[in-house]
């Protein structure tokens, strides 16, 4: 049954960003994102991006099911360098969740 899982993350700079990407991602048999209506507002060299998106995933094995899919939105912030557009935080904010939590380790 699908349920509301409100949660918020935070990551503060590109090294955090791809830890915590990775922690999550690297137990997993599978995974598929999607993300959706993109939109960014410009403030010279800085950016807001936000999205919206559906996640699934899949850890063969588990007792309570082998599932984990979720919905919600991110909401990034970015710096223009001499180096191109990079990152300077994520926050990942889920609405809803449906399968077994202990797929992403909880």
């Amino acid at each position: 049954t699908a349920a509301a899982w409100k949660r918020a993350i935070e990551s503060d700079g590109p090294t955090a960003i791809v830890a915590r990407i990775s922690t999550a991602l690297e137990q997993l048999d599978g995974t598929q994102h999607l993300n959706g209506n993109h939109v960014v507002t410009l403030h010279c060299d800085e950016a807001e991006h936000s999205c919206y998106y559906h996640a699934q995933h899949i850890r063969r094995g588990l007792p309570g099911g082998e599932y984990f899919l979720a919905g919600g939105e991110l909401h990034d912030r970015l710096r223009r360098t001499t180096d191109g557009w990079r990152f300077v935080s994520r926050r990942l904010s889920s609405g809803w969740s449906d399968g077994n939590p202990a797929v992403l380790g909880r």
